[in-house]
């Protein structure tokens, strides 16, 4: 079973766009068009990283942690936003690569959703 068989999700991923401003020429996160990749998500699970599910600040605000395995020709880096099944992820550090012996084999991440 190759690699890219295990990338069942349809992913989509947004790149930060440095100095974009709004209509009063303050600075704003901006990104771009999106780029549809193939991944995988998986949910981490609370017993096995002890942020997967945290409040924030005593507020009705939780953040959910999930874990992507990316192709390696995936544009990814630490500022790329993730939208997958109509949620919105923040990619949190910069994306593991894997190597094999050939190269680059695929990248490992952590993204969250805060809800609230």
């Amino acid at each position: 079973m190759s690699f890219d068989s295990l990338l069942i999700h349809s992913i989509q991923l947004l790149a930060w766009t440095a100095g974009a401003t709004d209509r009063y020429g303050n600075a704003e996160d901006a990104f771009s068009a999106p780029v549809v990749v193939q991944g995988r998500v998986n949910p981490v699970r609370p017993e096995n990283f002890p942020k997967a599910e945290e409040f924030l600040d005593d507020r009705d605000t939780r953040s959910t942690w999930f874990k992507l395995f990316l192709s390696p020709t995936a544009p990814v880096n630490a500022l790329t936003r993730v939208i997958w099944d109509g949620r919105t992820l923040e990619v949190m550090g910069e994306p593991s690569g894997v190597y094999d012996g050939a190269g680059l084999h695929h990248y490992e991440l952590f993204a969250r959703e805060i809800n609230g």
